[in-house]
Parts: C-alpha cells; sequence; structure tokens
C-alpha cells in the first residue's frame, strides 16, 4: 500500500509541473495578462466538481452546514486569488521555478495556525519552515531576478493557497463524521470548493475583457481545458496517496515536484517548442537550481516529519 502510495504521489507530482508548462505558454506568450486564464481554468473544472458534489453528497448526515458554508466561502475565494496571482506571476517566473517557490505556503500555513489556531510545531518543523525560506531565496536569484511586482504577486499567491489549505483542513474536520472513508470526505470537498470558485468565476469571465491576439477558442481548448483536466487528475492521484499511504508520505513524495520541474525545465528550454516559455540558463545557474530544489524538497520532509 505504501508503495501504491509513493506512484501516486510521484503522478501527482510530474502532473502538477505539467500543467505550469500550460499555463507558462499562456501566459509567456500572450499579451494579456496572465489573470485572465483564472476564470475559464476554474470554470472548467466545474462539471468534474459538479459529479463530485453530487456522488459523494452526504444526505443523511447531520453537518454543521452553517460553519460548512462559512470555510468553503474562505476557500472559494482564497483558491481563486491564489490562482489569479499564480498565473500573474508566471509572466516573469518560468514553469521551472514555479513549483519551487509554490513551497513558501508551508511557512505562512505555521505562521497562520500558530497564531489563530495556537498550534504547536516541533524543533525539526521549524528548521524545515527555515530551510524553505533560504531555498525559496536561493531559487529566486538562481536565474532573471524577479521585481518587486512580481514578487507581491508571489506572496499573495502563496499567502492566499496557504488560507485556501486551511480552509480546506476546517472542512474536512466538518465532514469527517458524514462519510465512512476519508477519501470520500476529501472528494466531496474537493467537488463543492471546485464548484463553488467556478461559480465565482462566471461572472469574472463575462466581464472579463480580451485584448489579445490569441483566440478565444485557444484560450478555452487549448489552455484552460487541458490545465484543468491534468489538475484535477493530480489531485485525485494526490488525494488516493494521502489515502493509501498517509498525508505524510503522500507530501513528501510530491514536494519531488520541485526537483521534476527543475529538471524538465532545464532540458526543454534547449527545443524549439518550448522557445520562450522555459529561459536557457547555463550549467551553474541549472545546478544552483537543483540544489535549492533538493534542499526545498529536504525542508518538506523535515516539515512533515
Amino acid at each position: 500500500m505504501v508503495f501504491a502510495g509513493v506512484i501516486f504521489a510521484l503522478a501527482a507530482a510530474f502532473i502538477q509541473s505539467c500543467c505550469y508548462l500550460i499555463s507558462g505558454a499562456y501566459v509567456r506568450r500572450s499579451s494579456l495578462q496572465g489573470w485572465t486564464l483564472t476564470a475559464p481554468q476554474q470554470i472548467t473544472m466545474m462539471p468534474f466538481a459538479l459529479l463530485l458534489a453530487v456522488f459523494f453528497f452526504p444526505h443523511d448526515a447531520d453537518l454543521d452546514w452553517k460553519r460548512l458554508l462559512l470555510w468553503n466561502t474562505l476557500c472559494m475565494l482564497s483558491g481563486y486569488a491564489g490562482n489569479f496571482f499564480l498565473f500573474q506571476m508566471q509572466k516573469q517566473v518560468e514553469p521551472s521555478r514555479t513549483a519551487p517557490l509554490q513551497t513558501l505556503k508551508i511557512p505562512i500555513i505555521v505562521v497562520l495556525s500558530f497564531l489563530f489556531f495556537s498550534k504547536g510545531y516541533s524543533f525539526l518543523q521549524i528548521s524545515g519552515v527555515c530551510m524553505i525560506v533560504v531555498s525559496s531565496v536561493l531559487l529566486s536569484s538562481a536565474g532573471t531576478k524577479l521585481d518587486f511586482r512580481t514578487w507581491a504577486a508571489l506572496l499573495l499567491c502563496v499567502f492566499s493557497f496557504a488560507v485556501c489549505d486551511i480552509a480546506i483542513a476546517k472542512m474536512l474536520e466538518i465532514n469527517s463524521t458524514a462519510f465512512d472513508t476519508r477519501l470520500e470526505s476529501v472528494l466531496f470537498t474537493l467537488g463543492i470548493g471546485l464548484l463553488s470558485t467556478g461559480v465565482l468565476a462566471l461572472p469574472a469571465i463575462i466581464l472579463q475583457k480580451r485584448r489579445s491576439s490569441v483566440p478565444r477558442s485557444s484560450l478555452w481548448v487549448r489552455y484552460a481545458l487541458p490545465y484543468s483536466v491534468l489538475w484535477i487528475a493530480a489531485l485525485v492521484f494526490l488525494f488516493s496517496s494521502f489515502a493509501v499511504a498517509g498525508v505524510e508520505i503522500g507530501t513528501m513524495v510530491q514536494s519531488s515536484r520541485s526537483l521534476i520541474s527543475v529538471v524538465t525545465g532545464y532540458f526543454l528550454s534547449f527545443t524549439c517548442a518550448f522557445d520562450g516559455i522555459e529561459t536557457k540558463i547555463s550549467r551553474s545557474v541549472f545546478i544552483r537550481r537543483i540544489a535549492s530544489a533538493v534542499l526545498m524538497v529536504l525542508s518538506v520532509v523535515l516539515y512533515s516529519r
């Protein structure tokens, strides 16, 4: 069972790295701002989210719907904001650095959990958090320097995703008594979270102005739909890993996406198909990125102990 969980987590890590390549292709090749991918990406997830929400709906459960709605609203707003700033920052941040830098949300989760929920952490976990910050700084300087606007988008992105993760954890606590297995609870929570975020995106897509040479069909078919399908597949693999191998092992293995993204990004930068998506870098910069990614993985391992 543990071996299967490791395979599922590795699949999730690889697929998420592919997602950042798709969004990076749109953001870095289009004259549109990156955030214009947010609403289409969320809306294309709605059919799958609706299936999950309906199929796993706990008809006979006595749930605290008021608390569930409160945390789901926070999850919806923060999740949409996280994707908004994620795509915006990708104007300057290559896909190979996007995944590792996302790990910065862990220190924010630690701070928020300590301040608002009085959660304690061990020395190893605090050490892991410090290593995440150090490795993020090293990675940000390994290549094109990030300007102030990109740093602001990155920090707002990881803060939003940190809040979203906390909201999901609270929703799972509320749903825990309504399902026979944790996997069912997770899938229902995932369904209502993605569905409500898609509903939030509907007015956004109506108001969104398109001032780009990218055709509307290309935005939805070439970018939003593949990104959404792959992202959902990654989530299914990740949650399956949590179910069969445990959250700790799943999280540690899934953190390998940092290393996967750096390695694949380096080799893809030499292919014409990815010209302009991944910046060609020297071998010394590549080694620095590898070292930063390895440090990032080790940081997550310490944090998960």
